[in-house]
């Protein structure tokens, strides 16, 4: 077991034992935001064919060598072809074929005029400007090539590449299976949602928080429970869930008197890889396995336990569920306003990225522990090096870029 970890480490540490647990076939229309189990083979060019990308004239190139406002060339219209529609005469000089926007190019042309740059009758096409030969043809297999790789396992199937799919007659996608996450609220604190405030008690937000967030990024939740500071009641929980993929549990993750987690893991025989992190907010935290099933405790006030879902248990929760890219995204940015950082340790900072001025600045929110509504519009965690004690406003550093959050 480790012990006051980095935040490097500490999202290191949970990576080996994240791997995706099967796939299933699905609709091509349930695929959405769902992982690839597989690479996908373009079965065909898309377009199949070479295509017109605008109302005009199908030609021979080469009739126009020499064409210009002076002395312009007039073609024969043999055919008018509409989208949807396969050109049957076969061009040779001289003549021009109408056609429209996504309508196949007729046999023998090489280039297309759009209308309104010509002058035309019903029979015939005048054209003023030279073309090159591929001049305004969209080829065939400009976007797809049959025999290529058009979806890699492990990529998230966002709504363009179902389109692809869909464009190649595929109806199904074999896609990993969600990981299924248990959620426990612990602390005697804690009360249901439904039941009336009294003093000393606090609702249990945590448990919309995370079960929102989790499926964010990819997952199906299972709440196993709120539960008060009982190290045997916590363990029945944890026990009951050691069929899912993975276990998050709010509070009782420091170490004060009524911090359990780390107790009720040791009860259920879990072992433990890491409690605490060098970094604040969101260091109380304590990762354990339990079988197959990966145990992350966390802080119960409520953006800490954000900071450490987003910051270090991310990546392992994308790796769990089938993406290949699952990393963070590090992106570098500099300070709107200065940052005086007194703890002297890695602060992790919540807010969001300002581009109005062409650069990448970050304005950070409120940053209280326990601030839910702060989070609102936050699409960057700054990183404050524990070696800075005061960074001036336009210091650069790094952030991780939030996706799926």
């Amino acid at each position: 077991m480790e012990h006051k970890i980095s935040l490097q480490r500490a999202q290191e540490i949970l990576l080996p034992h994240c791997a995706p647990r099967g796939a299933e076939p699905l609709a091509i229309e349930q695929t959405y935001g769902r992982i690839s189990a597989r690479d996908i083979t373009a079965r065909e060019n898309f377009p199949a064919f070479a295509r017109s990308p605008f109302d005009g004239y199908a030609f021979i190139a080469a009739d126009t060598f020499g064409a210009s406002k002076s002395s312009p060339v007039t073609l024969k219209v043999v055919e008018n072809v509409p989208a949807g529609k396969v050109p049957t005469v076969e061009l040779t000089p001289g003549l021009a074929t109408r056609i429209m926007t996504g309508a196949p190019i007729p046999v023998g042309a090489d280039a297309i005029t759009k209308f309104e740059i010509t002058e035309f009758t019903a029979d015939s096409v005048t054209l003023f400007d030279e073309f090159g030969s591929g001049k305004n043809i969209i080829p065939a297999g400009e976007d797809v090539q049959a025999g290529s790789v058009l979806v890699k396992a492990g990529t998230r199937l966002i709504p363009p590449l179902v389109g692809a799919l869909a464009a190649q007659g595929i109806t199904e996608v074999e896609v990993f299976k969600k990981p299924r996450v248990g959620i426990i609220s612990t602390g005697s604190e804690v009360t249901p949602v439904e039941v009336p405030a009294t003093p000393g008690k606090l609702r249990d937000s945590n448990r919309y928080t995370f079960d929102g967030a989790l499926k964010a990024l990819g997952c199906e939740t299972v709440f196993l429970g709120l539960v008060e500071d009982d190290v045997a009641k916590i363990a029945a929980l944890i026990d009951g869930g050691r069929e899912l993929d993975a276990i998050v549990s709010t509070g009782g993750a420091s170490v004060g008197d009524y911090d359990f987690i780390n107790d009720a893991f040791d009860a259920v025989g879990a072992v433990t890889l890491a409690t605490a992190g060098k970094f604040r907010p969101g260091g109380a935290f304590a990762f354990a396995t339990l079988d197959n099933t990966l145990l992350l405790g966390l802080s119960g006030n409520p953006a800490s336990a954000l900071n450490t879902l987003y910051a270090v248990a991310a990546p392992a929760i994308r790796k769990l569920a089938g993406e290949a890219d699952f990393g963070h995204t590090i992106i570098k940015v500099k300070l709107a306003e200065a940052v005086h950082n007194s703890q002297r340790v890695t602060r992790l900072m919540r807010g969001t990225l300002d581009l109005s001025d062409g650069t990448l600045n970050f304005v950070q929110h409120a940053q209280g522990n326990g601030m839910l509504t702060s989070w609102s519009g936050c699409d960057v965690i700054a990183i404050i090096p524990e070696s800075a004690a005061n960074l001036d406003a336009g210091a650069e550093v790094e952030a991780i870029r939030m996706i799926n959050g």
